[in-house]
């Protein structure tokens, strides 16, 4: 169970969007040359997408889990 306040949710979303976009950059550089993400920001934008499209049907399933649990024990 989360049990961070909003604010907590907010700033450490904040930290990780700004993790995820010098990741972003630095991964893309090193693969492609350097100053090609800066060049390239529609590759940035696509990277920092990725983590939602593996997150956020996990968190989909983890949280139907929980709710069929509740529900079977009732």
């Amino acid at each position: 169970m989360i049990e961070a306040d909003y604010d907590t949710l907010l700033r450490q979303a904040t930290m990780t969007a700004h993790d995820y976009l010098l990741h972003a950059i630095a991964d893309i550089d090193k693969v492609l040359g350097k100053g090609y993400a800066k060049d390239h920001p529609e590759l940035i934008a696509a990277y920092m997408q990725t983590p939602r499209g593996i997150l956020a049907p996990a968190a989909w399933q983890r949280r139907s889990a929980r709710r069929l649990a509740t529900w079977r024990g009732r």
